[in-house]
């Protein structure tokens, strides 16, 4: 823009003139025109053109302000939206942490209930490796009982031998019940209750 244009009173939009017309500048000039005898045509053309700038400069002056409200607010869509763009990158983060989590916590339970599954299926073997001898226990009792009967008629000294056989074959089958089969069963039972918790949990 030349400086003719920004000393003039009409300027651009762009670039508003430096001098900027008073209020009263008309009545003055009108003022002024009259006292000098300046034709009535004239005098008119003048105030038409002061009103025509005084307008246009309203205008400029309306239009500036606008513009001023227009980049205001903005700056306030562009600030909302910047909170709003971290508002959701912080949900999104958060949805993804807790499922995350959940997944981690679902792994670390199926780990729980195979270990749990492979510890009942062992002691589950293990019972029924009891119960076998146990068993056999039985049946060899009973056959020392049938061996008893028929070597009492036969020597009382072994007679002696076999009971006391049978005795401590009797100690020894209390003791593996009690202390084996017993903790084998309970610990199966507690293993199974931990199982169906497990299961209620998934």
């Amino acid at each position: 823009m030349d400086s003719e244009s920004k000393d003039s009173f009409i300027g651009s939009f762009l670039q508003p003139p430096d001098k900027m017309i008073p209020a009263s500048f008309a009545y003055i000039e009108s003022k002024k025109l009259a006292a000098v005898g300046v034709d009535e045509p004239s005098i008119s053309n003048n105030q038409a053109v002061v009103a025509a700038l005084r307008t246009l400069q309203e205008k400029i002056h309306r239009l500036e302000l606008e513009k001023s409200q227009a980049e205001d607010n903005l700056c306030s869509l562009s600030i909302a939206a910047a909170q709003y763009k971290k508002a959701l990158e912080h949900e999104s983060y958060k949805k993804d942490t807790a499922h995350q989590e959940l997944m981690q916590q679902r792994k670390d339970i199926s780990v729980q209930l195979n270990a749990a599954q492979s510890r009942c299926s062992l002691l589950e073997k293990q019972l029924d490796y009891m119960r076998k001898m146990v068993s056999s226990a039985e049946l060899e009792k009973k056959m020392v009982l049938e061996q008893q009967t028929q070597l009492q008629k036969e020597n009382d000294q072994n007679q002696v031998e076999l009971h006391a056989k049978l005795e401590k074959l009797e100690v020894l089958e209390k003791e593996c019940l009690k202390l084996t089969a017993t903790q084998i069963i309970a610990e199966v039972s507690k293993l199974r209750i931990s199982l169906k918790v497990i299961h209620l949990v998934l």
